[in-house]
């Protein structure tokens, strides 16, 4: 028996075309697995190319046409790791998702901010009123979730496949995940060209039963959870997500002046922050700061 593998979209043409039984185009689309399942939905359906930057963030005006994207992560071994690329943002772009969320309700999350997203993109002031905090939040969340799906699939291991299910039915953000929003020049934006429009990083953050005695925790509570930082333009988003809300209490901001909260939405705030962020090149986790140990008795807290 021959097998041949032809791309989906083909036999699909061939089989409109009557060049190709139906039965063996249905065949031959299932053998090069066209149809998988959606990391958000898990539905079996054929995936769509997501073009992960919404289409505000996008305009020659706001990127340029010559772009370079840095993305880093640190490895499942804390190697770090580095891309940096340049060309058209549009070439940013993940296969993993299915029509109905590409074109429902994670369309609906980049409309939402069709007219905030560009002003925090240039780096506009902005008041923050409840409504806006949630959408921004909600955006945010979805947009660091796609950014990991830009990667190879061996790369994929900071957001575990359950939290993408959560993002998909409506549980995330939640109350185990916090954001922020905070203000940074894009680099080399007075000496020159910009040197990085958009950048992102995953890290994973790992809280195993000794490090939550010496916090004064439940051993029990031993997890893994994560933070993102995200920048385009003069924006800054940090995420922190954790499977237990019992340890958001372990966590402090580094430097809170350069943040404002955007969940859980409270009252109104104001954007950009008092104090904005030194312009550089290679984001750090900003987010995933740590208070000091409970030390022992007779012992210096490390």
């Amino acid at each position: 028996m021959l097998v041949r593998r032809i791309a989906p979209h083909r036999a699909a043409a061939l089989r409109l075309a009557g060049r190709l039984p139906a039965p063996v185009a249905d065949i031959l689309i299932a053998v090069t697995g066209a149809s998988r399942h959606c990391v958000f939905c898990g539905e079996t359906a054929t995936l769509t190319l997501e073009h992960v930057l919404p289409h505000w963030m996008v305009s020659d005006e706001a990127t340029g046409n010559n772009t370079i994207y840095v993305r880093e992560s640190g490895g499942p071994d804390h190697e770090p790791f580095r891309d940096a690329r340049r060309g058209p943002s549009r070439d940013l772009k993940a296969k993993a998702v299915c029509e109905a969320c590409n074109s429902g309700w994670m369309q609906e999350l980049d409309n939402a901010l069709h007219v905030l997203g560009p002003q925090l993109l240039k780096g506009k002031t902005v008041h923050l009123a409840k409504g806006k905090q949630q959408a921004l939040a909600k955006w945010a969340a979805k947009f660091a979730f796609t950014l990991q799906l830009v990667y190879p699939r061996g790369g994929r291991f900071v957001i575990p496949a359950a939290d993408y299910r959560l993002m998909g039915d409506g549980q995330l953000p939640g109350e185990g995940m916090r954001l922020w929003v905070g203000y940074m020049e894009p680099p080399g934006k007075r000496g020159g060209p910009v040197l990085g429009f958009a950048e992102h990083r995953h890290d994973e953050l790992f809280y195993d039963g000794p490090l939550l005695e010496r916090l004064g925790l439940d051993p029990a509570l031993a997890c893994k959870g994560y933070s993102a930082t995200i920048r385009f333009g003069y924006c800054v988003i940090g995420l922190l997500r954790l499977p237990h809300p019992e340890l958001l209490a372990v966590h402090a901001l580094g430097s809170p002046r350069q943040w404002v909260a955007i969940w859980p939405a409270v009252g109104t705030r104001s954007c950009p922050p008092r104090e904005p962020m030194t312009p550089v090149v290679g984001l750090s986790p900003r987010v995933a700061g740590r208070r000091p140990t409970r030390a022992p008795t007779g012992q210096t807290p490390r």
